[in-house]
């Protein structure tokens, strides 16, 4: 049996493709559909326009998953609005919009997102930020022994990134690749589903865009990478090193170069319509020499040294102070009885803000991401602050002090020896008892408590606290750009 496809972008005769029926069938399963939801949905929680819950949509997990398979499967999956969230963005500038989807759509989008994962593994090989940094280093260091006198680069930031990618010209460069109809229909619902504020009027979900990719959705960067990857494919051919994470773009080339650069950089933001952000970007036609100081990804870069974009690092510092004076405030609400309890809560999620944590074979928190730094005064600074900071609390002792870790040392740790249990890693939560006394020890719930529930709950109360804190871990970093 044959399936049959939606025409190409060429209108020539329908294409059979039985890789993309067996990939999205086999992800359609009502078996993966609740998989999906119970690990990457209920932990992070949230709720959409329906103001449906994760526990409560979990006492209907199996009709939900019936029912988004049967949908999808046909391509007659329908999303509810998005719902409008306004991240702000600082004085005079406009808020970002959030589009937040309901639990059911959050599942549908999730396995889309491993649909296009699968079908654009090609186009969306991309480094992490650190990796990013690690080969920048590298490329300047090598480049810069050859073409000292020569050696330039340019900054670049493109404006309103997600909500100028054009939908007609997204969906051509989909279809070149992948015309399988279900997919096709599903997808460009979901792209096409509008983001309204809760109480919306039942006419504003008739209003259409043509223009921009819903922010937030598990969809959004994959779509952003597969429509910007020709700018990529076009501007490095007259580069030394390109490098681009999300809407930041750094590129290193020759001086007699730069009029190449600039020219494909010019042509092809004018094929996409994409815009620059001129405050954030080298000047039109120019290049600045590589010995002068720039910053890239939160990073900044002098004279080969690599260290923490100055805003980054006082970020961090004042959430580290925020949280010691959260602890000082509930010290003095909390009677004697408990102070020991919340001492130790406070050491332990502390512990966690300095040196980060391991899940699965990811690394979080701040000094994971700018582990790539070269220089480490900030972080001797930052230790010292903690340390001054916690003996001005007549409470906390210098025996208390000793328990709270160094962030310099989580620096060589999480480069030389992250295994060494320095770190704080999940995976070593393995039974039920050693689940049940993180939960306690972290304040989380209470021996009895536990004792009374069953496993599943136990497993699901778990899931829920370790992703509120990678997610607070991941905050800690802030603004790349």
């Amino acid at each position: 049996m044959f399936i049959e496809t939606s025409r190409n972008i060429e209108g020539e005769s329908p294409i059979f493709d039985m890789d993309s029926f067996d990939v999205w069938s086999g992800l359609f399963t009502e078996e993966n559909i609740k998989k999906v939801f119970l690990k990457h949905i209920f932990p992070k929680g949230g709720r959409g326009v329906d103001r449906i819950s994760v526990d409560r949509f979990t006492l209907d997990l199996d009709a939900h998953a019936k029912l988004i398979h049967q949908k999808c499967i046909s391509g007659t999956y329908k999303f509810s609005p998005y719902l409008q969230k306004l991240c702000l963005k600082g004085k005079g500038k406009s808020p970002r919009v959030i589009s937040i989807p309901t639990i059911r759509d959050k599942i549908v989008l999730k396995i889309l997102t491993q649909f296009l994962q699968s079908v654009f593994k090609n186009k969306l090989d991309r480094d992490l930020p650190n990796t990013i940094i690690r080969k920048l280093k590298a490329e300047i260091k090598t480049n810069t022994d050859k073409h000292l006198a020569n050696l330039k680069y340019i900054r670049l930031d493109l404006k309103e990134f997600y909500d100028s990618i054009p939908h007609n010209e997204l969906f051509t460069e989909i279809e070149r690749v992948n015309c399988y109809y279900p997919f096709l229909r599903v997808l460009k619902k979901a792209i096409l589903n509008p983001t309204l504020a809760a109480g919306y009027a039942l006419a504003d979900r008739k209003i259409k865009s043509n223009m921009g990719v819903p922010q937030g959705l598990s969809i959004s960067n994959i779509l952003a990478e597969i429509y910007v990857a020709r700018f990529d494919q076009e501007v490095k051919e007259f580069t030394l090193a390109y490098y681009r994470f999300v809407d930041d773009i750094f590129i290193l080339c020759e001086g007699q170069n730069v009029d190449a650069v600039w020219g494909g950089i010019d042509k092809t933001i004018a094929i996409l319509r994409l815009k620059l952000n001129i405050k954030k970007s080298t000047s039109v036609g120019l290049a600045e020499n590589i010995n002068e100081k720039f910053e890239f990804l939160g990073y900044s870069f002098k004279n080969r040294s690599a260290s923490v974009r100055d805003n980054t690092y006082k970020n961090f510092i004042n959430s580290l102070i925020g949280y010691i004076t959260k602890y000082k405030q509930s010290i003095q609400k909390e009677n004697s009885q408990n102070e020991a309890t919340t001492k130790q809560i406070f050491i332990d999620e502390m512990n966690e803000k300095i040196t980060g944590a391991i899940d699965e074979n990811r690394r979080f928190g701040w000094i994971a991401f700018f582990s790539e730094i070269t220089d480490l005064y900030q972080l001797y600074e930052a230790d010292r602050i903690i340390e001054k900071t916690l003996l001005i609390l007549t409470w906390f002792s210098a025996e208390d002090l000793k328990k709270i870790k160094k962030i310099v040392r989580a620096y060589f740790e999480i480069n030389y020896s992250i295994k060494s249990g320095y770190i704080h890693d999940y995976n070593n939560y393995v039974t039920l008892a050693q689940k049940k006394e993180f939960l306690i020890r972290r304040g989380h719930s209470k021996e009895n408590t536990l004792r009374a529930l069953e496993p599943e709950l136990i497993e699901q109360l778990f899931l829920k606290v370790k992703a509120a804190y990678l997610l607070k871990l991941d905050r800690d970093i802030g603004k790349l750009s």
